[in-house]
């Protein structure tokens, strides 16, 4: 069992964290929330053809999901895994694609150590894009993520897990997404932070394109006398809307992982 005074122990973890720069995320669900009803043009890493060819997805962005938290995590081992930026948050949106392949992905991360996992890749479900959490500062040097619902091995593990909420333990069950760093161009604005030639004139990459994510579900303790789960108001500005969401339990843990196509 994890305990959550592990969180607070000196000893940092290594790993895809430490190379990549990206942080550790626990998602929790938003119960209200304005939809974006907006359409952008996204290309990640699958959005290439067999010569080469970039292209870009337009997709229709609908109602705000999940609202991350930066968060810093401790295995049973004793393995901390510190927050990087404390004003970097992702605030998820469930999009309508137009485009649906499977295929299989090989990711490393803290969970799997130096054994790679597969990933068997499916549609893309959610845009994940860098949000300002009031009173913090705006996210900085945080890529968008185009996520892919996914099927894998689960992880079956308790870890610790402290961020602006609470801190807690939880069970870390089966991978859900795998978010890929993405170009999106909303109207005359493109989301990145470096000129790729290789693309178009004024299109931007993501600033990292090694650091992924994996999203894997969470489950908190059971307890003895369930109650309704509280919610927060939530101050969030991104670059669809300034509002107040509510969120409530936290249902995902999003890990940075390093991935490559399979075969």
């Amino acid at each position: 069992m994890v305990s959550a005074s592990l969180l607070f122990l000196s000893h940092s973890g290594t790993g895809a964290q430490d190379a990549l720069g990206l942080d550790h995320f626990k998602c929790y669900r938003i119960v209200e929330g304005t939809p974006a009803n907006d359409f952008v043009q996204l290309h990640d890493q699958f959005d290439v053809t067999a010569d080469g060819v970039v292209q870009f997805e337009h997709v229709f962005v609908r109602d705000p999901v999940l609202f991350c938290n930066p968060v810093k995590k401790a295995t049973s081992t004793g393995q901390v895994t510190p927050i990087v930026n404390e004003d970097n948050h992702l605030k998820m949106y469930f999009i309508a694609p137009t485009t649906a392949q499977t295929r299989t992905v090989l990711v490393t991360n803290q969970f799997t150590g130096t054994a790679i996992t597969p990933l068997v890749v499916f549609q893309p479900l959610i845009l994940a894009v860098p949000t300002q959490k009031r009173p913090h500062g705006p996210p900085e040097r945080l890529d968008h993520f185009k996520c892919h619902l996914v099927d894998g091995k689960s992880v079956d593990l308790p870890v610790a897990l402290a961020d602006q909420f609470d801190t807690e333990r939880v069970f870390v069950g089966r991978p859900l997404l795998l978010c890929n760093p993405t170009v999106k161009i909303h109207g005359q604005t493109i989301a990145g932070t470096d000129r790729d030639p290789a693309l178009q004139d004024n299109v931007i990459k993501p600033g990292n394109p090694d650091a992924h994510l994996v999203c894997y579900r969470v489950v908190s303790p059971p307890t003895t006398a369930p109650t309704a789960t509280p919610t927060r108001a939530v101050q969030v500005i991104n670059q669809f809307d300034k509002e107040i969401i509510k969120v409530a339990d936290p249902i995902l843990l999003c890990v940075p992982s390093r991935k490559q196509l399979a075969g």
